[in-house]
């Protein structure tokens, strides 16, 4: 099975924004999966990961300093980050 993975690239922070793979299948056909990824207005903060198929895989939100306070799953399942003045990490609730 061959595949190759070609990302572009978001403005000067150089993050990707798409995840571009070719592969092919057990016929031999080329086939193409992208990987797209979205960022705050801040050009760094991730907010969402969505796969090939269209399913949106992962968000965040975050507060100041871009710290993630919530992380939602492909379930939407939510883990809520808790941090202290100085943004050390003080819990963290998984989805029950």
């Amino acid at each position: 099975m061959f595949n190759h993975s070609a990302e572009f690239f978001n403005g000067l922070l150089g993050y990707p924004t798409n995840d571009i793979q070719t592969y092919s299948d057990g016929s031999g056909a080329l086939k193409v999966r992208t990987n797209i990824y979205t960022y705050a207005a801040n050009n760094i903060d991730l907010l969402t990961i969505t796969n090939a198929s269209g399913t949106q895989v992962s968000s965040n939100a975050y507060a100041n300093q871009s710290v993630v306070t919530n992380y939602y799953n492909a379930l939407n399942e939510r883990t809520v980050y808790t941090y202290d003045s100085y943004q050390r990490l003080t819990s963290r609730t998984l989805p029950t």
